[in-house]
């Protein structure tokens, strides 16, 4: 299986601003981005996932032929949220 992984990878938006994602794995048919957070989970939820979401969609402009999925990983909780478009 071939595997991609990118730590801390930087994109820009169709306006030129530059975005770090956490980490992007590339695989055959899809695209995974992953962020990761610290703290508690409730109080920026909302925020997060339109983040998130905003890296989705920049990466399915690069990424046209693949499905895209978001992943926000609570470190302290131990816990994964997972995102769609």
């Amino acid at each position: 299986i071939s595997r991609t992984i990118k730590n801390e990878q930087e994109f820009t938006d169709a306006m030129g601003n530059l975005l770090r994602m956490d980490r992007v794995i590339i695989d055959k048919d899809s695209v995974t981005v992953m962020d990761f957070k610290t703290g508690k989970r409730e109080a920026e939820e909302n925020n997060y996932k339109r983040q998130l979401q905003k890296y989705m969609k920049i990466l399915k402009e690069i990424y046209p032929d693949k499905s895209i999925n978001g992943v926000i990983a609570y470190v302290d909780l131990v816990e994964v949220s997972f995102v769609s478009l």
